[in-house]
Order: structure tokens, then C-alpha cells, then sequence
């Protein structure tokens, strides 16, 4: 009989990172969230390098991410004038 699997998926650990990082709710911004995401990131960044599969990240924008601190605002709403002012650099979308 063959033993259960006990890795994971990269893509679906990847799928879940981005949909934790994307999430938007009231009081996003608390920093005890925002510890969270960073673990997270520093998990996920370390999975993919160990596995060859570092493609990068977007930051979440203004339209993205409503209700708590984006990870970029664009001027005028749309590239390329941007800020980082008063933004939440945890707040991104791994490829």
C-alpha cells in the first residue's frame, strides 16, 4: 500500500497566497494583518524560489483593493504616474 502524499502543489499554494493577499476587508490595514501577509510573502517567495519558479509580482491597486490601503495608486488612474504614498506594500498578486 502506497503512503498519502504530504507535499503540495505550487500552483496551489500560489493560489492560495494571492487570494490571501488580495483579500479586502474593514481594518485590513491593523498591523497584525499585515504581519500575516508578510509571512506569508516570505513563505510563498522562498516555495517558489526552492522550486525554480520566480515570475514576479503586481501590486494591488486602488480598484483592487477598496476597503484598506493599496500596494500602488495611479495618477489619474492609470500608468505610468503612480505613488507608494500611503499605500501597503503586503498588498500584491504573485505570476
Amino acid at each position: 500500500m502506497s503512503k498519502p502524499r504530504k507535499t503540495v502543489e505550487i500552483d496551489i499554494l500560489l493560489n492560495y497566497a494571492n487570494g490571501y493577499l488580495s483579500a479586502d476587508w474593514q481594518g485590513g490595514d491593523a498591523e497584525p494583518e499585515k504581519c500575516r501577509r508578510q509571512g506569508l510573502i516570505d513563505m510563498l517567495e522562498a516555495a517558489l524560489h526552492s522550486v525554480g519558479r520566480t515570475r514576479g509580482y503586481v501590486y494591488l491597486d486602488q480598484t483592487q483593493i477598496t476597503k484598506s490601503k493599496p500596494g500602488i495608486r495611479w495618477l489619474d488612474g492609470q500608468a505610468p504616474s503612480h505613488t507608494f504614498h500611503e499605500t501597503d506594500p503586503t498588498r500584491r498578486r504573485y505570476a
